[in-house]
């Protein structure tokens, strides 16, 4: 049985509690990417490692740093929301929080797929 959706006192405490939920987002995503960026780079530079693997490590090293760097823009852009912004806000993050958990979901078979992992 699901639970109970969360109920609200007010507008403003559903808009608080959705940016700390994105915020929190944030950090468990961020923390995700920082954890795998070090093996990644030394992988690119693993004289045994294929050409073509060290392409695969490059393309997710670089689109990994790209997602941490949109995930830490949107932590300050949430932080520095305005009343003239916070849907503007929330449509950004869900897009940059889709993108990046398509990039999570995808790197262990992007991975599985070099033929160092094969080896």
């Amino acid at each position: 049985m699901n639970p109970a959706p969360p109920t609200f006192e007010s507008f403003e405490d559903a808009k608080k509690t959705m940016k700390d939920h994105v915020l929190s987002l944030c950090n468990t995503y961020s923390n995700s990417i920082k954890q795998v960026l070090p093996t990644l780079k030394k992988s690119i530079v693993e004289p045994k490692v294929l050409d073509a693997d060290k392409q695969i490590f490059n393309q997710l090293y670089d689109e990994g740093n790209d997602h941490l760097h949109n995930l830490i823009q949107l932590k300050i852009e949430l932080n520095n929301t305005t009343p003239e912004t916070p849907y503007l806000i929330l449509e950004i993050s869900a897009e940059v929080l889709a993108n990046t958990v398509h990039y999570l979901n995808n790197l262990t078979s992007t991975i599985e797929a070099t033929t160092l992992y094969a080896n």
